[in-house]
């Protein structure tokens, strides 16, 4: 095992110091074979299919969510997992597999849905899975299949997840603390990962309160034998052969 840090990515460094840090606090990386890499002890990171997966736990089940996933400092009280890892280390990991965000930049609250409408559907979108542990077997299933959408009185059709990417301001930092919602069940300018369906762009920074599709529409649906469950989060790439393996390349390349 050996370490690698950062000086071979330089076109992702943009996104990985949050305001109020330095480069000293970059996210080590542990090498494990030619496929695999952790970084912080957290995220398992595969170059091959430009997945990565990370410790989480069952926060909220039989009651309305807005977010999917937080950290455990943040909006437990609406959120289905929390997780230790970070925004900024999520964040990372997807940049690293050469996943493209929005690069959310902080503009004027009037003219943000503009330009989100205009640009996000050149991000790059994800698919969502949880995985957990019965006895000797293990169980991978869409995140979709756990989230109960209230006005159809159905479970969530399978769908993708747009890559966002952290807020910066126009010095390239991130706004952004560990008590942001990093996976959300509408679009937010300050989440990571914002649900692809009948997606409802809004000019108001403080995020999805102000959406019609909002507040009140998505609920957790699970067994509560589930709840503070321990289980792993998995996110693979939504995109067209030729795109993976080009960005896959492209990430070789760079270590």
């Amino acid at each position: 095992l050996f370490y690698l840090t950062f000086f071979f990515a330089p076109s992702f460094l943009f996104a990985q110091s949050a305001t109020g840090t330095s480069d000293d606090n970059a996210p080590v990386i542990n090498k494990i074979n030619d496929s695999t890499y952790i970084i912080n002890n957290k995220i398992v990171l595969n170059s091959k299919t430009r997945s990565i997966s990370f410790p989480a736990k069952i926060n909220k089940i039989n009651n309305l969510i807005e977010v999917v996933l937080c950290t455990s400092i943040g909006k437990g009280y609406e959120s289905f997992l929390v997780t230790e890892v970070t925004p900024v280390e999520l964040q990372t990991s997807l940049l690293l597999l050469g996943y493209q965000s929005l690069e959310n930049k902080l503009v004027p609250d009037k003219i943000y849905s503009q330009i989100v409408k205009s640009k996000y559907k050149k991000a790059d979108s994800v698919y969502v899975y949880i995985q957990w542990k019965d006895s000797n077997k293990v169980n991978t299933q869409r995140i979709e299949n756990f989230i109960w959408d209230v006005q159809n009185k159905s479970y969530l059709k399978p769908v993708s997840w747009f890559f966002n990417g952290l807020l910066t301001n126009k010095d390239g930092k991130i706004i952004s603390n560990n008590e942001i919602s990093m996976i959300v069940t509408n679009y937010d300018c300050m989440s990571i990962l914002s649900v692809n369906y009948k997606t409802k762009l809004n000019n108001d920074i403080s995020g999805i309160h102000t959406t019609v599709e909002g507040e009140g529409i998505y609920g957790a649906k699970m067994d509560k034998i589930f709840l503070d469950k321990e289980v792993n989060l998995i996110i693979k790439p939504a995109a067209d052969k030729k795109n993976f393996f080009r960005k896959r390349a492209k990430f070789i390349k760079k270590l």
